[in-house]
């Protein structure tokens, strides 16, 4: 909405409905899938906007510091040549992994994973936080665009762009098993205000209300 009202700014604010997302994601916890025992999860695209890059260079100490920590992303595609040789370099593919998924599978990967990592550098909404929250992973992202009024104080929220700041943040959920819990429940918590009941109802409203001022 801030947006719309910044990019024309003459149409009338009061005409304007925010409706939210809501998360269908499930946890088929009957599933046997290969993952690390021990994995910071990133989903989906990574290129621009996403800000994959910072978070891999954000995270290149915390690997080298202990072998059995890994980067898992799930999704994007194959990493390409680039991305490969950028691993290579640092010496770290057998810990940078990107895996596909099945959608019945993606709900287990979140519950799983240490935490899940949101650096994009934008998003209107940003799908994968309810997802994570649904799923009681805990999630470290910017505090910047929607993201605030998604993930509310289920966030832990880092310095956007800062690295240093990005790494503390992941390594506080590493050690500390009592904040990912707290993150956890959280999580649970803030993502019970968005479904798509909800959504469709209010849909609906606006809808009838845009039909009946159209009569008039």
């Amino acid at each position: 909405k801030k947006d719309i009202i910044k990019i024309y700014p003459h149409l009338d604010e009061s005409k304007i409905e925010v409706i939210y997302h809501g998360s269908s994601i499930k946890i088929n916890n009957n599933l046997k899938l290969k993952l690390p025992e021990k994995y910071v999860l990133f989903v989906g695209a990574r290129s621009s906007y996403k800000n994959y890059n910072f978070l891999r260079n954000s995270m290149i100490n915390l690997l080298k510091n202990d072998e059995n920590l890994h980067l898992i992303c799930a999704g994007g595609g194959k990493f390409n040549e680039s991305e490969i040789k950028q691993n290579s370099e640092l010496n770290l593919n057998n810990q940078i992994k990107q895996i596909d998924f099945h959608e019945n599978e993606l709900g287990l990967i979140y519950k799983n994973a240490i935490c899940f990592v949101f650096p994009s550098l934008y998003e209107g909404f940003g799908i994968p936080v309810l997802e994570s929250m649904a799923c009681g992973c805990p999630i470290v992202l910017s505090e910047h665009s929607s993201f605030p009024e998604v993930a509310g104080e289920a966030g832990l929220y880092f310095e956007t762009n800062n690295a240093n700041d990005l790494e503390e943040k992941i390594l506080s959920l590493i050690q500390n098993e009592n904040l990912r819990t707290e993150y956890k429940l959280k999580g649970l918590k803030q993502v019970k205000k968005f479904n798509w009941e909800k959504a469709s109802e209010q849909c609906l409203t606006v809808y009838k209300e845009a039909i009946n001022s159209k009569k008039k």
